[in-house]
């Protein structure tokens, strides 16, 4: 198989974007915050990469995803009680990782909500604090979840 200066580029930019997903990982997990100039160096090579396709409406689609995700957890979190409390990075983040991910939102949400209530229960365990009661790092089970669901779709 010959690789092309196209399969290149976007090869570069996928790197691009999983290496952005492993320091945004990394960051919270070590200082619980979201690296916002990082998410948005991700964010913009996601919008890079789906512009290379020229496909207006991949772009319309992923960007309503992004945002609608994005207002769920504002909106959500600021209104409804009970829910659990997310930094201020928690959303972008996730308006990100719901545009990478696009059109596979329900597989991302099922497989991030159970990385996130196994991510919350391990640290309740280590903190010696009832079950799921826990605060913990959302950016590595949602960025697992979303590399996940990214990379299969790539391939």
């Amino acid at each position: 198989m010959v690789v092309t200066g196209h399969d290149w580029a976007d090869t570069l930019l996928a790197c691009g974007i999983v290496a952005a997903a492993l320091r945004l990982a990394w960051v919270d997990a070590r200082r619980l915050e979201i690296e916002l100039e990082t998410l948005w160096i991700m964010a913009g090579l996601a919008v890079l990469q789906v512009l290379r396709t020229g496909d207006g409406f991949d772009l319309f689609i992923r960007t309503f995803s992004a945002i609608a995700f994005w207002a769920c957890l504002v909106l959500g979190n600021r209104h409804l009680r009970g829910l659990a409390r997310f930094g201020a990075g928690d959303p972008p983040l996730v308006g990100v990782i719901a545009f990478l991910v696009a059109p596979f939102l329900v597989f991302w949400a099922i497989l991030a909500a159970i990385l996130a209530l196994g991510t919350c229960a391990w640290y309740s365990i280590r903190r010696g604090k009832r079950l799921f009661r826990s605060m913990y790092p959302a950016a590595p089970p949602l960025l697992a979840a979303g590399m996940a669901i990214y990379l299969a779709h790539r391939m």
